[in-house]
């Protein structure tokens, strides 16, 4: 599966679209079909999630609840971390 983060585009690299274009499918289902050696690109939410987003988030005592880890936010809750 190929996914690209907010803002950002696949690079032209000749060499990988001729890789991508050589193994590409459209429908999930060519996957089971094939399980090695494809790729698809599916589209997704992107979240532009960012670690100075989340402090400021929990600076201003809002809770970054889902933009992080359950453990990750216990423990930043635990020992108060970014707290003002």
């Amino acid at each position: 599966m190929v996914m690209t983060r907010p803002g950002q585009a696949l690079p032209e690299d000749p060499a990988l679209q001729a890789f991508l274009s050589s193994r590409l499918v459209d429908e999930p289902e060519a996957l089971r079909r094939s399980p090695g050696g494809t790729v698809i690109r599916l589209p997704v939410t992107q979240l532009e999630i960012s670690s100075t987003g989340i402090r400021h988030l929990i600076g201003a005592g809002e809770s970054p609840r889902f933009l992080l880890p359950d453990e990750v936010l216990r423990l930043i809750e635990r020992h108060q971390i970014y707290r003002n």
